[in-house]
């Protein structure tokens, strides 16, 4: 009996320490990215848009691995006011990957609507492309069938886990495309 009392007298004390550590402070919600982003469609224009194709088998339209660290360290560096992320919501499942050029028509119209939105909505905006794994795939498809007037406003472009990497990036791209 006095041992149960013990146990609950410490339970008890370690529920009161953990919600008194509890900031008190609540952060913005558009502040750190999550498994999902739609900063762009729901907050507008910021002077960097981030536009991520998340990989195979992830949750919401970011994953889980790369795409939040990517755009929480963007959000570090350059200010949360400053980066809006958003996500591509598409469709990766494994057999996805067997699609001529590697990802779903689908996910590929997906990126090209949020890249022309972003380049077009926001002239004044730094727009950079990314994918991690299908996403990747995803991110070069997008691009190679976009009309040259929205290519030229995205700044850059970052590739990780790339599945695209036996084909060559166009010269139009190699001094703007990044492989990690």
């Amino acid at each position: 009996m006095g041992q149960a009392r013990r146990r609950l007298g410490v339970l008890a004390s370690l529920l009161l320490a953990l919600t008194s550590a509890l900031p008190l402070q609540p952060q913005t919600r558009q502040a750190w990215t999550g498994i999902t982003a739609h900063d762009l469609s729901v907050y507008g224009c910021k002077p960097i848009i981030l536009i991520f194709a998340r990989e195979t088998f992830s949750p919401g339209n970011m994953g889980d691995k790369v795409g939040p660290q990517l755009s929480n360290g963007l959000k570090l560096i350059f200010g949360a006011s400053n980066v809006a992320t958003e996500g591509v919501d598409y469709l990766g499942l494994p057999e996805t990957n067997f699609f001529t050029g590697g990802a779903p028509p689908a996910g590929i119209g997906e990126m090209q609507m949020l890249l022309t939105t972003a380049t077009s909505l926001c002239p004044n905006s730094i727009v950079v492309a990314s994918g991690y794994s299908q996403g990747a795939a995803l991110t070069h498809r997008a691009i190679e069938w976009l009309p040259p007037a929205v290519k030229d406003r995205i700044a850059g472009v970052v590739t990780f886990g790339d599945t695209q990497t036996r084909r060559t990036v166009s010269i139009y791209w190699a001094s703007r495309w990044r492989r990690q």
